[in-house]
């Protein structure tokens, strides 16, 4: 079924938003979770610092991943996405404001900056992923409704 995104997003999103960060703050995978140790890297380190410093790229994607997941602007334009017709071949953008990545994960928002061509396509990964994880919590929400929709009716 074709699920109605314009109207969960306004009504779910904050919901979905906060599930969604919860699970990447409480995940034990500590790619998952925003870089609390940014403070350790001091400027003159991140300025003699590669993208290779990041870590593996399937270390940054999660890292990309998370942030993602965990902003509300992101997420709302994942939504977005997600909402549109299927049939048309328009190609779609998602806007990624920089200076959330650099609030949420300073180290990695410095990095997008300074090496640009070696990320981007490690961020588009993690949108296509993004993608996928947003529309499996939306199914899951649409089934919970149509759960409860039944369920009541049944009364």
């Amino acid at each position: 079924s074709i699920i109605d995104c314009q109207t969960i997003l306004h009504r779910e999103l904050p919901f979905l938003s906060s599930f969604l960060f919860n699970n990447a703050m409480t995940s034990s995978n500590p790619a998952r979770r925003p870089n609390l140790d940014a403070k350790a890297w001091s400027a003159s380190h991140l300025l003699s610092s590669t993208y290779k410093d990041l870590g593996t790229p399937p270390v940054v994607g999660k890292r990309f991943l998370c942030h993602l997941l965990s902003s509300p602007k992101c997420l709302t334009s994942i939504m977005t996405l997600l909402s549109a017709e299927l049939s048309t071949t328009r190609d779609f953008s998602l806007e990624i404001d920089a200076f959330d990545v650099i609030q949420s994960d300073p180290v990695l928002g410095n990095m997008l900056l300074r090496y640009p061509a070696t990320l981007l396509p490690l961020l588009e990964e993690a949108i296509v992923e993004a993608q996928r994880e947003v529309a499996k919590r939306l199914e899951r929400l649409e089934q919970n409704a149509t759960q409860k929709k039944t369920t009541h009716g049944n009364c």
